[in-house]
Order: C-alpha cells, then structure tokens, then sequence
C-alpha cells in the first residue's frame, strides 16, 4: 500500500484532465487570436479595395479628398499656412520651385495619380482636420445680353460666393468706368469686358487681396486716362474691336505688373457700350439727335441736288446728242433740211393745225 498515494489511479487521473484543460486553453488562445488576425486583414484588403469608393464620398465634403474641376487649382492649407497646390489639368504644369503655371512639353505626362485617384476621379488633401481646402469670398461680375426694344443691351449680374477653387484659363469678367471726360468734355461711361488668366494661383490668393477686384480697379483706371485721349466718336468706333488695339492697347501697360505682382495675364480688353453719364445725360442724348437729324437732313438735301443735277446733265446730253444728229441729217440732205424747217415754221404759225382741219373735212 503506497501511503503518499503519489501512484494512485485517480491521483494520475487528475493530473491527465488538468493538462487537457491546459491544452484546451492555449489552443482556445491561439484560435481567437487567429480570427482576429484574419479579421484584421480581411478589414484591410476591403478597405483598400472599396478605397475609391470611399474617396469618391469623402470628396464630396473635401474631407481627406476633394474634386479638382478641369482648367483650376485649389489649395491646400494646413490648419492656417499654406501647404500646397492641386492643379487639374492635362496641358499645364506648376514649375519647380514656384507655382507659376506653364504649359506641358510634348514629351512630357501629366502628374502622376495614386491608383485611387485615378479610379475615383478624387485627389488626395491630406489628414482631416490637420489639412484641409483653403475657402476663401470671391465677387466678380459677368455681362449678361438681353434684348431689349429690339436691341441687345449688355447688363451686369454681380455675384458672391465662398469657393475653394480658382480658374486658371481664360476668364471673361465684367468692368465699368463712370463719369470719365473725353477730349471734346463728354462725360461718359464705358462698359468693357477684361479677359484674364491667372498663371500663378499663389501669388492671386495669398500676396494680393481680392485679387480680382485689385485688377478690375486698376484697369478701370488705366481705362479712365485712355479715354481722356479719345473724343466720343473715337470710343463708339472702337466698340467691338477686334484687333486688340484702342482700348486694350491703351492698358497694355499693366500686363507686367498684373504678371509679377498679382500672378495675373492681362489677355484682352473690349469696350462693350459707351453711354453718357450724369444728371446731364438727357440733354446730351438729345443733343446728339438732333445732331445726328440735322447731319441726315442736310444729307438729304446735298443727295436731293446731287440727284436734280444730274437728271439736268443726263437731259441735257440727251438734246445735245439729238441736235447733233440733226445736224448731221441737214448736212447730208439739204431737201430734208427744207422740209424740216418749213414744217417748224408752219407749226409755228398754226398751220399744221389748219393743214389737219381741212384734210379731215375732205375725208368726212
């Protein structure tokens, strides 16, 4: 008989069930951890995979993504300081070490794109809410046609919006120069049209403020001496110029400055009406008709004696060619000749009259 029962059969049996529950424990352990592994990756493959389609959510409120319209940048900040530029375009480029904007070579591809970028058509801003869209106010006016009493009028419809892009083609932008004087002391207000383009989106949002209305102020100046070199009738003949000259050329001066300090090209220039302005606006409209009357009366009446003229000089080379050739005739013919002048003197006299009267009674 074994007293400290280490031999024992139920002894031997508890130590065998104890280990099995060990191993069931362990193995347990092991299992969990291995699903949630799995799991884990699992997660990670469909997150990559539905990348995209994330993206593409997330961009509609520029959270981590945003869209980039084709022909304009939109910046990046991050928290308040400038971080970087998204361009979307597939013929510009940004040039190292500045944002100026310059066109692709031919040999040259557009910035690559993350894989995701390409599939979602989003791009990449960074990780919300350390990085983020830089919004900022933008009022610009635009020229709206509208027929009116049978003409088209050109009139302004001014906006405002809070955007988080910028343009970088060409732009058509509505500006207004009031009460300038011509040469001939005419007080007169000029609408044009201002073509721009932004070539560096740097310099038009972080060195100038609003940098639209800073160009629009300065041509409209530049625009007010020009047209204090020109009378009212060389401003309503330049409307519509076609030939970048008149009163864009008068405000070529500012294409470099535009460039260097607002990251702007002045393009193109078009006045679009000329109109008199102030509370003397009425009596110059109807002084300039009753000019314009008085210029179409008189020439009425110089194309009225022009026309009488020359009915007098077609009548008289008309009797001048007959009487040449009558000329002619009596000349050849001196019997024809007799005959012609006895009949001008017998009607003369009366007497074809009385030759006819008796002729007819002889009939009768």
């Amino acid at each position: 008989m074994n007293r400290c029962g280490v031999c024992s059969p139920s002894l031997f049996d508890n130590k065998i069930v104890t280990k099995i529950r060990h191993r069931r424990k362990g193995g347990s352990m092991l299992e969990l951890i291995a699903l949630l592994f799995g799991m884990l990756i699992g997660m990670v493959v469909i997150g990559w995979a539905s990348l995209p389609a994330w993206a593409w959510i997330l961009a509609n409120f520029d959270i981590c993504f945003t869209f980039v319209e084709e022909g304009t940048a939109k910046a990046v900040v991050r928290g308040k300081e400038f971080h970087k530029f998204l361009l979307q375009s597939k013929e510009m480029k940004f040039r190292e070490r500045s944002w100026d904007i310059v066109p692709l070579r031919p040999d040259e591809q557009p910035e690559k794109r993350y894989w995701f970028e390409r599939w979602s058509g989003a791009r990449w801003v960074g990780l919300w809410p350390f990085f983020s869209i830089y919004n900022y106010k933008f009022k610009w006016t635009v020229a709206k046609q509208e027929e009116k009493d049978g003409k088209i009028v050109t009139t302004p419809d001014m906006r405002e919006r809070t955007i988080g892009s910028i343009y970088i083609r060409d732009v058509v932008y509505y500006g207004k120069v009031e009460s300038a004087e011509t040469t001939d002391n005419t007080p007169v207000d000029v609408e044009y049209l201002l073509t721009v383009r932004v070539t560096n989106p740097y310099k038009a949002l972080f060195r100038v403020h609003r940098w639209l209305e800073a160009v629009i102020d300065l041509t409209s100046q530049r625009g007010r001496q020009y047209i204090g070199t020109r009378s009212y009738k060389q401003l309503i003949a330049e409307e519509g110029d076609e030939q970048n000259s008149g009163f864009a050329g008068g405000i070529q001066a500012l294409r470099g400055h535009l460039a260097k300090n607002f990251g702007v090209k002045f393009v193109y220039a078009d006045i679009a009406s000329v109109e008199f302005s102030g509370t003397t606006k009425k009596e110059y409209v109807e002084a300039s008709t009753a000019a314009y009357l008085a210029d179409a009366k008189a020439v009425a009446i110089v194309t009225e004696a022009k026309a009488e003229a020359k009915k007098i000089e077609i009548k008289g080379k008309a009797e001048a060619n007959a009487l040449k050739a009558r000329m002619d005739q009596f000349q050849n013919n001196p019997d024809a000749a007799q005959a012609t002048i006895n009949g001008d003197v017998g009607k003369a006299m009366g007497l074809d009259k009385l030759v006819g009267a008796v002729i007819k009674g002889m009939k009768g």
